[in-house]
């Protein structure tokens, strides 16, 4: 593994030789982009807007739907007055900065001729492509995640601090979690797990945890009082994760656990061809809704986890097949709740076969081995296995699942590469 201190992982050339994938974000940007800000870009916005004037969540009302990570990104963007595409373009920027950056962590680990392919599949993983025309946290989060596997694989290749190593990793975990609250719970289990670590004596790879995940708190810190302040709850991050979870408990037949709106209008209006399916869910939940809708904030929330929870009780075994539901969308999109199907379904499906591939040879693999890995390929693997099994007991979709297809492709990079070595290994003594 030294060569990759040594070899390309210091060279520049790599920038210029993924040059093209740039060129064909800006243009998929530019030709897929809307005019109008639509779904969620609005809200981004909006939180974006109030921190330009010293607040987060709208004035006289607690809507904290989501952290201020995104935001504070589109701050400079807003003050210097640019077009919505130059901040549409910006996703292209970030996305091909993570094509760069998982290929200089593949060095780590494989050849640079595996490096490069496993880097050019993640470059053309056409899934993440809708999102990266939208100003929506998908790319971000994506760059941040990147970013997060290079310097924890570079900090865990030797038994020293590398105190810049953890001092960015703990930032950019710091904004993972302002950006998808969902990893707030990753870095608390991190705490618990650095502790654990430090009492059975390993207190090299304990330190470096703790520290990582502590940075990433402090980080938080001033967010999490602000939402003290304006909650009275303490370490909560958002309002956003009782809607998630209601819909993901749904106990009606033919719907599959996706998430819905107030209005139950989530998705009319995808295209031309699929009428609006609201009144399918208003049938079932208006009932629910009605209460729903006189509640704001953190009452809201509260409500709909409470009642989330009564289904899951209530019907455990729906529940359960909601979250089998739940691997399907992630991987395949689908399925969708009283929709008909639509040909981009298939489009949408074909990227992830190969991936699912990959994620059985991985598996074989890894018990093949008894999971005698680097231990910052388990670092990560225990992370991804966690943030996934959290995105499963909530509504999700494909979106929750392809920002962590980069250490999917590292994973599989390097167990093929071993799974070479041995079979090279046994023609010898053969």
């Amino acid at each position: 593994m030294n060569r990759a201190f040594s070899g390309i992982s210091n060279k520049k050339e790599y920038w210029i030789r993924f040059l093209p994938f740039l060129l064909l974000y800006s243009i998929i940007v530019l030709i897929l982009q809307k005019k109008q800000l639509e779904g969620d870009e609005g809200r981004y916005i909006m939180y974006a807007e109030n921190l330009l004037h010293g607040y987060y969540s709208p004035k006289n009302e607690v809507f904290i739907w989501n952290g201020p990570g995104y935001p504070i990104l589109l701050m400079p963007f807003l003050i210097l007055k640019t077009s919505w595409t130059v901040i549409r373009l910006l996703n292209a920027l970030m996305i091909y900065i993570s094509v760069v950056t998982l290929f200089k962590t593949l060095v780590l680990f494989v050849s640079e001729r595996k490096a490069y392919l496993f880097a050019i599949v993640w470059a053309l993983y056409y899934i993440m492509f809708r999102e990266m025309s939208k100003i929506l946290t998908e790319s971000f989060v994506i760059f941040l995640l990147v970013l997060l596997q290079y310097h924890i694989a570079v900090l865990f290749f030797e038994e020293k601090m590398h105190k810049k190593h953890v001092f960015i990793a703990g930032c950019l975990l710091g904004w993972i979690i302002l950006t998808k609250i969902i990893f707030s719970y990753i870095m608390m289990a991190g705490i618990i797990t650095g502790i654990f670590l430090w009492l059975i004596k390993q207190k090299i790879i304990a330190k470096k945890i703790i520290t990582i995940t502590s940075i990433a708190f402090l980080i938080n810190l001033p967010y999490l009082v602000y939402t003290h302040h304006v909650t009275n709850r303490y370490l909560y991050w958002a309002n956003s994760g009782g809607s998630s979870l209601y819909w993901a408990s749904t106990p009606f037949k033919g719907e599959y656990g996706d998430w819905n709106s107030d209005d139950f209008t989530a998705y009319c209006g995808w295209d031309t061809i699929t009428p609006c399916n609201a009144t399918f869910f208003a049938k079932n939940h208006e009932a629910d809704f009605i209460l729903f809708r006189q509640l704001k904030g953190v009452e809201k929330d509260d409500a709909l986890k409470k009642k989330a929870i009564e289904n899951i009780k209530a019907y455990p075994l729906k529940y359960a097949f909601n979250c089998l539901a739940n691997i399907g969308r992630m991987l395949f999109g689908m399925p969708q709740s009283y929709s008909f199907q639509r040909p981009n379904q298939l489009i949408l499906l074909l990227p992830n076969i190969p991936v699912v591939a990959f994620i059985l040879f991985d598996i074989i693999f890894l018990f093949k081995r008894k999971f005698r890995v680097p231990v910052v390929l388990l670092i990560l693997l225990i992370f991804t296995i966690f943030y996934l099994c959290l995105s499963i007991i909530v509504s999700a979709e494909q979106r929750q699942f392809y920002i962590v297809v980069p250490f999917i492709l590292l994973l599989t990079a390097y167990c093929l590469e071993q799974a070479e070595l041995q079979i090279i290994q046994d023609r010898k003594i053969i």
